[in-house]
């Protein structure tokens, strides 16, 4: 019988978490990802002052930009993101989210870098884990 082989160690991932920004620019955050394999953002993600259309309808904005680019200058870091419920625009769309009206913006409004994935209902495999 042949000894078996032993794969050699793998190294911790190293995970970094946030919740509720609310719109907060994370690279104001006083604890950064930096270092870290994965960082998780969830729930409440986006600005949200009022429930009105055009506050809802600003929300892609932000993730493009502000979100964009904090993520983008961590390119090391895997990013997974689950909205919560002030990220409106995310929401399904079969139902009208405020007061019987529907916000035009969507979830195709967003245009993230590759080592972002946002959740819904759904998970993805990122270093070596299954996230949901």
């Amino acid at each position: 019988m042949a000894d078996a082989i032993t794969p050699p160690p793998r190294r911790p991932v190293r995970i970094w978490a946030a919740s509720d920004l609310h719109g907060i620019d994370p690279a104001t955050l006083a604890v950064q990802p930096d270092g870290c394999d994965l960082a998780i953002l969830a729930g409440d993600l986006c600005p949200l002052a009022d429930m009105s259309i055009r506050a809802v309808n600003s929300q892609p904005a932000w993730m493009n930009v502000v979100l964009g680019e904090w993520v983008a200058s961590r390119p090391e870091t895997q990013f997974v993101a689950i909205p919560g419920d002030h990220d409106v625009f995310l929401k399904r769309r079969d139902k009208p989210v405020m007061r019987g009206t529907v916000p035009t913006a969507r979830r195709g409004d967003v245009s993230l870098p590759q080592n972002f994935h946002l959740l819904i209902d759904e998970g993805v495999d990122v270093c070596g884990l299954r996230v949901y």
